[in-house]
């Protein structure tokens, strides 16, 4: 591995990394708010303005595409393996780079349609329709950061494949 292809991979583990931290930390925000909101709400019907909105707009959003490339790469999407013991192994490994090109055809998509949304809510400087009206443009720059990390890491584990191919 050349010393250009070490630092990439150090600069990509490290977003990554940091993606998870916020990741992390949105959860724990999530679960004090909710728990908050919860108790004013029940105990002294006094709720907390906006919980639900930030929940859904921004928290939510950092929880799933934040940690998106992590989990990754790491074995723990989701996958189906109904059908695949079936499969012979050689099968069975054209099936996962298969399933692994459909993924990146699909985040790339997502990256390439989310960089004008998060362009736009930049420049219009939209704001969410909650009592808060807090900016937009975080919440959609989360889902472009989490879909571009995942199409460079599908892209990494192709381009792994393909060097063993050979």
């Amino acid at each position: 591995m050349t010393q250009e292809t070490e630092k990439k991979k150090n600069v990509i583990d490290l977003l990554e990394s940091a993606c998870l931290a916020i990741a992390g930390a949105a959860l724990i925000i999530l679960m004090f708010l909710t728990s908050a909101d919860t108790i004013l709400r029940y105990f002294f019907r006094a709720p907390l303005t906006g919980v639900v909105e930030i929940s859904e707009e921004y928290l939510m959003v950092a929880i799933i595409y934040l940690p998106l490339s992590f989990v990754y790469t790491h074995g723990g999407h989701i996958k189906v393996e109904l059908l695949e013991r079936f499969f012979p192994e050689r099968l069975k490994a054209k099936f996962v780079v298969f399933n692994n090109v459909v993924g990146l055809i699909l985040f790339l998509l997502i990256t390439y349609c989310s960089v004008p949304v998060v362009y736009d809510a930049l420049v219009f400087k939209e704001h969410s329709a909650a009592a808060l009206a807090y900016p937009m443009a975080p919440a959609y720059m989360m889902v472009t950061i989490g879909a571009a990390l995942v199409s460079i890491r599908t892209i990494q584990i192709l381009g792994g494949w393909l060097k063993l191919d050979h």
